[in-house]
C-alpha cells in the first residue's frame, strides 16, 4: 500500500502576497481612519459648544442668579486658541451695555476633545429680560472650533441677535 504525502498549506508565495496586500491595505486606511477621527473630534466640540450656548440660555430666560440685582446677563465668553471658554454672568454699565469688566459668576467649562480648540474670541451673552443674545445685534456672532494646528476642518456655530442657536457647515479656520 502506497501512502502518498500531499502537502497542505499555504507556500512562502502565497504568504508574502497577503502580506504585501495587508500592508497596502492598512498604509490606505490608517490615514483616512485618522482623518475620520478628527473629523468627529471637531463635530464633537461643536455639539458641546452648542449644548453649553443653550445652557448659558436657559439661565438667562430661568433667572438663574436674579437675586442679585446686579445680574442682567448670562454667557459664555471664548478665547481664540483655548481648549476650554468660561461661563459668565454680567451686570450692565450706566447705558445698559454689558459690563462684564468685573464678572459676577464665572466657572470653567469643560475642556474640548483632543487637540480641539476654539478659534474664535468672543463674549457671548444673553439677556435675562428676554434671551436675546445681546453681543450679537445687529449682526450674527460666530464662533469657530477645530484642530489646533492647521487652517481647515473648523465648524461654526452661529447666535443670532434674538438668541437662536445653529450650527455652521465646515469652514476655514481663519
Amino acid at each position: 500500500m502506497h501512502i502518498s504525502a500531499r502537502n497542505t498549506g499555504f507556500t512562502l508565495v502565497e504568504l508574502l502576497i497577503v502580506i504585501a496586500l495587508i500592508t497596502i491595505l492598512s498604509g490606505v486606511l490608517v490615514p483616512s481612519f485618522s482623518q475620520y477621527i478628527s473629523n468627529q473630534n471637531v463635530k464633537l466640540a461643536q455639539e458641546t459648544v452648542v449644548s453649553d450656548l443653550y445652557t448659558a440660555l436657559n439661565r438667562a430666560l430661568s433667572g438663574v442668579g436674579a437675586t442679585n440685582q446686579n445680574l442682567k446677563f448670562w454667557g459664555i465668553s471664548f478665547t481664540a486658541n483655548s481648549p476650554t471658554y468660561t461661563f459668565i454672568s454680567c451686570g450692565e454699565d450706566a447705558l445698559g451695555d454689558p459690563d462684564c469688566s468685573s464678572y459676577i459668576n464665572s466657572q470653567t467649562s469643560e475642556q474640548l476633545p483632543n487637540n480641539i480648540v476654539v478659534r474664535t474670541s468672543v463674549d457671548i451673552l444673553f439677556s435675562l429680560q428676554n434671551g436675546n443674545a445681546v453681543t450679537c445685534s445687529p449682526s450674527n456672532c460666530s464662533v469657530r472650533v477645530g484642530p489646533s494646528t492647521g487652517d481647515s476642518g473648523c465648524m461654526e456655530i452661529i447666535v443670532n441677535g434674538a438668541g437662536f442657536i445653529s450650527k455652521g457647515t465646515a469652514s476655514s479656520c481663519i
